[in-house]
Protein backbone atom coordinates (compact mmCIF):
# COMPACT_ATOMS: atom_id res chain seq x y z
CA UNK A 1 0.00 0.00 0.00
CA UNK A 2 1.53 3.32 -1.20
CA UNK A 3 1.30 5.84 1.53
CA UNK A 4 0.29 8.90 -0.32
CA UNK A 5 -3.21 7.26 -1.53
CA UNK A 6 -6.08 8.82 -1.18
CA UNK A 7 -8.01 7.40 1.96
CA UNK A 8 -9.79 4.44 1.09
CA UNK A 9 -8.21 3.47 -1.97
CA UNK A 10 -6.58 -0.14 -2.52
CA UNK A 11 -5.75 -2.20 -5.51
CA UNK A 12 -3.06 -4.08 -7.26
CA UNK A 13 -0.34 -2.78 -8.27
CA UNK A 14 1.56 -4.78 -11.55
CA UNK A 15 3.79 -4.06 -15.01
CA UNK A 16 3.89 -6.10 -18.14
CA UNK A 17 7.71 -6.14 -19.95
CA UNK A 18 8.51 -7.57 -23.07
CA UNK A 19 11.89 -8.75 -24.55
CA UNK A 20 10.85 -7.88 -27.84
CA UNK A 21 12.33 -4.83 -29.96
CA UNK A 22 9.99 -2.11 -30.16
CA UNK A 23 7.85 -3.36 -27.21
CA UNK A 24 3.81 -4.29 -27.09
CA UNK A 25 2.32 -4.04 -30.24
CA UNK A 26 -1.15 -1.35 -29.54
CA UNK A 27 -3.96 -4.63 -30.32
CA UNK A 28 -1.74 -6.28 -27.47
CA UNK A 29 -1.63 -3.13 -24.92
CA UNK A 30 -5.20 -3.02 -25.32
CA UNK A 31 -5.76 -7.07 -24.42
CA UNK A 32 -3.11 -6.34 -21.67
CA UNK A 33 -5.48 -3.39 -20.35
CA UNK A 34 -8.80 -5.08 -20.73
CA UNK A 35 -7.37 -7.95 -18.87
CA UNK A 36 -6.04 -6.08 -15.91
CA UNK A 37 -8.90 -5.82 -13.77
CA UNK A 38 -10.22 -9.41 -13.74
CA UNK A 39 -6.15 -10.48 -12.92
CA UNK A 40 -6.23 -7.92 -10.38
CA UNK A 41 -9.25 -9.23 -8.49
CA UNK A 42 -8.17 -12.77 -9.55
CA UNK A 43 -4.68 -11.85 -7.49
CA UNK A 44 -6.59 -9.59 -5.05
CA UNK A 45 -8.86 -12.54 -4.30
CA UNK A 46 -5.88 -15.64 -3.72
CA UNK A 47 -4.01 -13.11 -1.55
CA UNK A 48 -7.26 -12.52 0.57
CA UNK A 49 -7.87 -16.46 0.70
CA UNK A 50 -3.70 -17.30 1.08
CA UNK A 51 -4.13 -14.80 4.51
CA UNK A 52 -7.32 -16.12 5.74
CA UNK A 53 -5.63 -19.28 5.62
CA UNK A 54 -2.80 -18.35 7.36
CA UNK A 55 -4.85 -17.05 9.98
CA UNK A 56 -7.07 -19.74 10.70
CA UNK A 57 -3.84 -21.88 10.92
CA UNK A 58 -2.22 -19.81 13.05
CA UNK A 59 -5.43 -19.23 15.70
CA UNK A 60 -7.26 -22.54 15.01
CA UNK A 61 -4.44 -25.00 13.85
CA UNK A 62 -4.31 -26.57 10.17
CA UNK A 63 -7.31 -29.16 10.80
CA UNK A 64 -9.64 -26.74 12.36
CA UNK A 65 -8.76 -23.78 10.49
CA UNK A 66 -9.03 -25.67 7.00
CA UNK A 67 -13.00 -27.02 8.15
CA UNK A 68 -13.56 -23.53 9.10
CA UNK A 69 -12.18 -21.94 5.86
CA UNK A 70 -14.19 -24.59 4.23
CA UNK A 71 -17.44 -23.09 5.47
CA UNK A 72 -18.24 -25.11 9.00
CA UNK A 73 -19.00 -21.74 10.63
CA UNK A 74 -22.68 -21.86 11.92
CA UNK A 75 -22.88 -23.05 15.53
CA UNK A 76 -23.52 -26.67 15.93
CA UNK A 77 -21.56 -27.38 12.84
CA UNK A 78 -19.29 -30.40 13.39
CA UNK A 79 -19.03 -34.30 13.69
CA UNK A 80 -18.04 -37.23 15.57
CA UNK A 81 -14.40 -38.19 15.58
CA UNK A 82 -12.31 -40.62 17.19
CA UNK A 83 -9.19 -39.22 18.23
CA UNK A 84 -6.07 -39.29 20.93
CA UNK A 85 -6.39 -36.45 23.39
CA UNK A 86 -3.21 -34.73 24.31
CA UNK A 87 -3.36 -32.45 27.66
CA UNK A 88 -0.69 -30.68 29.35
CA UNK A 89 -0.54 -28.37 32.21
CA UNK A 90 2.15 -26.37 33.51
CA UNK A 91 2.62 -27.06 37.61
CA UNK A 92 3.42 -24.39 40.09
CA UNK A 93 1.88 -21.54 37.84
CA UNK A 94 0.51 -19.53 40.59
CA UNK A 95 3.36 -19.36 42.64
CA UNK A 96 5.45 -18.46 39.21
CA UNK A 97 2.88 -15.75 38.48
CA UNK A 98 3.33 -14.66 42.01
CA UNK A 99 7.15 -14.70 42.43
CA UNK A 100 8.24 -13.62 38.67
CA UNK A 101 8.15 -10.16 37.08
CA UNK A 102 5.32 -10.03 34.72
CA UNK A 103 7.63 -9.64 31.36
CA UNK A 104 9.98 -12.81 33.05
CA UNK A 105 6.65 -14.83 33.88
CA UNK A 106 5.27 -14.43 29.98
CA UNK A 107 8.87 -15.75 28.88
CA UNK A 108 8.35 -18.73 30.97
CA UNK A 109 5.08 -19.54 29.60
CA UNK A 110 6.41 -19.19 26.02
CA UNK A 111 9.35 -21.30 27.03
CA UNK A 112 6.96 -24.05 28.45
CA UNK A 113 4.45 -23.70 25.26
CA UNK A 114 7.22 -23.84 23.12
CA UNK A 115 8.14 -26.97 24.75
CA UNK A 116 4.57 -28.84 24.72
CA UNK A 117 2.37 -26.95 21.97
CA UNK A 118 5.95 -26.79 20.05
CA UNK A 119 6.05 -30.34 20.42
CA UNK A 120 2.47 -31.36 19.43
CA UNK A 121 2.69 -29.11 15.96
CA UNK A 122 5.90 -30.38 15.32
CA UNK A 123 4.55 -34.48 14.87
CA UNK A 124 1.53 -33.19 13.23
CA UNK A 125 -0.59 -33.00 15.69
CA UNK A 126 -3.48 -30.69 16.10
CA UNK A 127 -3.16 -27.78 18.84
CA UNK A 128 -6.68 -26.87 19.40
CA UNK A 129 -6.52 -24.24 22.45
CA UNK A 130 -4.63 -22.87 24.65
CA UNK A 131 -6.62 -22.59 28.85
CA UNK A 132 -4.80 -20.53 30.75
CA UNK A 133 -1.28 -22.69 30.58
CA UNK A 134 -3.00 -25.87 29.99
CA UNK A 135 -2.85 -27.13 26.49
CA UNK A 136 -5.66 -29.27 24.73
CA UNK A 137 -4.42 -30.90 21.46
CA UNK A 138 -5.59 -34.13 19.38
CA UNK A 139 -4.54 -36.57 17.25
CA UNK A 140 -7.23 -37.27 14.89
CA UNK A 141 -7.75 -41.43 13.88
CA UNK A 142 -9.08 -42.44 10.95
CA UNK A 143 -9.26 -46.31 10.57
CA UNK A 144 -7.06 -46.93 7.18
CA UNK A 145 -5.07 -44.08 6.76
CA UNK A 146 -4.42 -42.80 10.62
CA UNK A 147 -5.01 -46.06 12.83
CA UNK A 148 -5.61 -45.65 16.88
CA UNK A 149 -2.10 -47.81 17.27
CA UNK A 150 0.16 -45.34 14.84
CA UNK A 151 -1.77 -42.52 16.09
CA UNK A 152 -1.24 -43.32 20.18
CA UNK A 153 2.55 -43.94 19.07
CA UNK A 154 2.63 -40.62 17.95
CA UNK A 155 1.01 -39.20 21.07
CA UNK A 156 3.66 -40.63 23.08
CA UNK A 157 6.99 -39.91 20.91
CA UNK A 158 4.94 -36.37 21.16
CA UNK A 159 4.90 -36.45 24.76
CA UNK A 160 8.29 -37.77 25.10
CA UNK A 161 9.79 -35.11 22.85
CA UNK A 162 7.95 -32.19 24.97
CA UNK A 163 9.62 -33.31 28.38
CA UNK A 164 13.01 -34.02 26.81
CA UNK A 165 13.03 -30.32 25.34
CA UNK A 166 11.72 -29.06 28.66
CA UNK A 167 15.09 -30.47 30.44
CA UNK A 168 17.13 -29.26 27.72
CA UNK A 169 15.38 -25.79 28.25
CA UNK A 170 15.54 -26.28 32.03
CA UNK A 171 19.52 -26.91 31.81
CA UNK A 172 19.96 -23.36 30.74
CA UNK A 173 16.98 -21.51 32.78
CA UNK A 174 19.61 -22.96 35.54
CA UNK A 175 22.35 -21.32 34.46
CA UNK A 176 20.38 -17.94 34.14
CA UNK A 177 18.87 -18.54 37.63
CA UNK A 178 15.73 -18.77 36.31
CA UNK A 179 13.16 -21.32 38.20
CA UNK A 180 12.42 -24.68 36.17
CA UNK A 181 9.70 -25.45 34.00
CA UNK A 182 7.54 -28.66 35.21
CA UNK A 183 4.10 -29.87 33.58
CA UNK A 184 2.00 -32.85 33.13
CA UNK A 185 1.00 -34.56 30.14
CA UNK A 186 -2.12 -36.58 29.61
CA UNK A 187 -3.16 -39.03 26.96
CA UNK A 188 -6.94 -40.05 26.30
CA UNK A 189 -8.53 -42.29 23.17
CA UNK A 190 -11.91 -41.40 22.93
CA UNK A 191 -14.62 -40.46 20.81
CA UNK A 192 -15.31 -36.44 20.70
CA UNK A 193 -17.80 -34.17 19.24
CA UNK A 194 -15.40 -31.90 17.33
CA UNK A 195 -16.80 -28.45 15.71
CA UNK A 196 -18.35 -25.27 16.93
CA UNK A 197 -19.96 -24.11 19.67
CA UNK A 198 -20.95 -21.08 21.90
CA UNK A 199 -23.21 -17.40 21.12
CA UNK A 200 -24.52 -16.89 17.76
CA UNK A 201 -22.16 -14.22 17.83
CA UNK A 202 -18.56 -15.77 19.24
CA UNK A 203 -18.16 -19.59 18.57
CA UNK A 204 -15.11 -21.63 19.39
CA UNK A 205 -14.21 -24.42 17.11
CA UNK A 206 -13.11 -27.10 19.49
CA UNK A 207 -13.85 -31.20 21.14
CA UNK A 208 -16.14 -31.17 23.66
CA UNK A 209 -17.75 -34.81 25.17
CA UNK A 210 -16.57 -36.93 28.25
CA UNK A 211 -13.47 -37.98 26.95
CA UNK A 212 -12.41 -34.41 27.07
CA UNK A 213 -13.41 -33.98 30.28
CA UNK A 214 -11.61 -37.07 31.09
CA UNK A 215 -8.18 -36.41 29.86
CA UNK A 216 -8.00 -33.11 31.90
CA UNK A 217 -9.17 -34.94 35.26
CA UNK A 218 -6.57 -37.55 34.22
CA UNK A 219 -3.95 -34.49 33.81
CA UNK A 220 -4.12 -33.86 37.51
CA UNK A 221 -3.07 -37.42 38.55
CA UNK A 222 -0.10 -36.88 37.27
CA UNK A 223 1.39 -34.57 40.29
CA UNK A 224 -0.15 -37.16 42.86
CA UNK A 225 1.63 -40.18 41.09
CA UNK A 226 4.80 -38.33 41.03
CA UNK A 227 5.05 -39.07 37.11
CA UNK A 228 5.29 -36.24 34.45
CA UNK A 229 2.78 -38.41 31.84
CA UNK A 230 -0.22 -40.24 32.90
CA UNK A 231 -2.29 -42.47 30.01
CA UNK A 232 -5.64 -43.86 30.53
CA UNK A 233 -6.76 -47.53 29.97
CA UNK A 234 -8.56 -46.34 26.26
CA UNK A 235 -5.38 -45.21 25.37
CA UNK A 236 -3.48 -48.53 27.04
CA UNK A 237 -5.75 -50.94 24.72
CA UNK A 238 -4.76 -49.24 22.07
CA UNK A 239 -1.67 -48.84 22.68
CA UNK A 240 1.05 -51.60 21.05
CA UNK A 241 3.45 -51.68 23.65
CA UNK A 242 3.34 -52.35 26.99
CA UNK A 243 2.91 -49.42 29.38
CA UNK A 244 3.00 -49.68 33.91
CA UNK A 245 -0.10 -49.94 35.75
CA UNK A 246 -0.63 -47.41 37.86
CA UNK A 247 -4.06 -48.11 39.51
CA UNK A 248 -7.71 -46.53 39.84
CA UNK A 249 -7.89 -43.67 41.62
CA UNK A 250 -10.95 -41.37 42.14
CA UNK A 251 -11.04 -38.07 40.65
CA UNK A 252 -13.85 -35.21 41.07
CA UNK A 253 -16.76 -35.67 38.73
CA UNK A 254 -15.95 -39.91 38.03
CA UNK A 255 -17.79 -42.01 39.78
CA UNK A 256 -16.00 -45.06 38.04
CA UNK A 257 -12.54 -43.49 38.95
CA UNK A 258 -10.04 -43.34 36.10
CA UNK A 259 -6.90 -46.41 35.74
CA UNK A 260 -3.58 -44.88 34.88
CA UNK A 261 -1.10 -46.13 32.84
CA UNK A 262 2.83 -44.71 32.13
CA UNK A 263 5.49 -45.36 30.53
CA UNK A 264 7.80 -48.38 32.66
CA UNK A 265 10.93 -45.80 32.27
CA UNK A 266 8.49 -43.18 34.21
CA UNK A 267 6.96 -45.49 36.25
CA UNK A 268 7.14 -43.52 39.69
CA UNK A 269 8.02 -45.46 43.12
CA UNK A 270 5.18 -47.85 43.99
CA UNK A 271 4.00 -46.00 46.84
CA UNK A 272 2.72 -43.25 45.13
CA UNK A 273 0.83 -45.33 43.04
CA UNK A 274 -1.22 -47.25 45.69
Amino acid sequence: MWADLPPGLAGVLGAFSTRRSGGFSDMEIAYLKAMSMPLAMAIKATTTYDLAQALLDTYLGKYSGGHVLDGLVERGDGRLIDCVLWYCDLRDSTRLADETPLDDYLVTLNDYFDCTAGAVLDHGGEVLKFIGDAVMAIVPIEEVSRPAADMCRAALMTAKDALARAERLNEARSGNDLPEINFGIALHVGQVMYGNVGSDRRLDFTVIGPAANEVARLDGLSKKLQTPLVASAAFNEEFPEELAALGTHEVQGIDRGLEAFTTPELAPPSEAAD
